[in-house]
């Protein structure tokens, strides 16, 4: 049976509204995350991004500005090792080597224009 832990109200331990606020803030934050990200279930910023990228692509340009935006196609990719295969082949640093999987990504970076202030 494990022993029932009090927990103390905030303001018993000195968080006064600023404390309140601040959770209260966050937790519409949170909503509206949660809200956003539920509502592309059908994949239409992927299919976007993914024909955005495939004209600037054939347009031969890794960027381009329009009024309002500079839209980039950025590769990298994803570096991870396996732990089972570690397990398996023993663990040295040449065997970590062995276990290593690089896996390229492509996306596409949108972000506002910049105007030149004088």
């Amino acid at each position: 049976m494990s022993k029932k832990v009090e927990v103390p109200k905030y303001t018993d331990v000195g968080l006064g509204g600023d404390f309140l606020k601040k959770i209260e803030l966050r937790q519409e934050y949170k909503l509206m995350i949660d809200e956003l990200t539920n509502s592309d279930k059908d994949g239409k910023l992927d299919l976007l991004n993914v024909e955005i990228g495939i004209m600037l692509i054939e347009a031969g340009e890794e960027s381009v500005q329009t009024d309002h935006y500079k839209v980039t196609v950025a590769e990298g990719q994803n570096v991870s090792i396996s732990k089972e295969k570690l397990l398996e082949l023993g663990v040295p640093a040449d065997v970590i080597m062995q276990a290593t999987r690089t896996t390229p990504y492509t996306y596409l970076v949108v972000t506002e224009k910049r105007t030149k202030e004088k």
